[in-house]
């Protein structure tokens, strides 16, 4: 992945923020409302911008977890905001939201610049590291897609499929 690469070399320096936002109306969808199909928007939707964090910091455990938000009726969470504290004062916040449309976007602050991941951040086409603007195109997609960019899900749905012949 580019956004591991830019890290690895620096080019942000060293890592103090994460912001990220997911959100998308999907109460029309059973499996995010009812809780006997596994419902909930962190399964879906929150899971991207916790998987964005535990990526940008190696995998490390915060030092706290703050977590605020709204449950459906059914019980399962809606709208959610987690601010998580790592050490050496480095911290992360995101939103996520399954009844409401968020920026969809991402920023990534070091001691040097900022790589943003502009909407749509689990699947972007483009990448602004220190302002300059590098393009990622997808392939075309051959059927109808369901969510924006869902071409891109081809090398998530690749990756499971190599550690599953592992």
């Amino acid at each position: 992945m580019e956004v591991r690469r830019l890290l690895a070399h620096g080019e942000i320096g060293e890592v103090k923020m994460i912001r990220s936002e997911f959100g998308i109306p999907l109460l029309h969808r059973p499996r995010l409302v009812e809780k006997e199909l596994g419902g909930g928007a962190l399964l879906s939707l929150g899971m991207y911008c916790l998987q964005l964090v535990c990526m940008v910091y190696n995998g490390e455990r915060p030092e706290s977890i703050q977590a605020t938000g709204v449950c459906l009726e059914s019980g399962v969470d809606e709208t959610v905001i987690v601010t998580l504290k790592f050490s050496d004062k480095r911290m992360a916040v995101f939103t996520y939201s399954s009844s409401m449309q968020l920026p969809n976007d991402a920023i990534i602050v070091g001691t040097k610049g900022t790589i943003q991941i502009p909407a749509w951040m689990w699947c972007p086409t483009s990448l602004v590291v220190n302002g300059k603007e590098t393009q990622y195109p997808l392939p075309e997609p051959c059927l109808p897609l369901n969510f924006n960019n869902g071409t891109g899900m081809r090398y998530e749905a690749e990756e499971v499929r190599q550690c599953l012949i592992k």
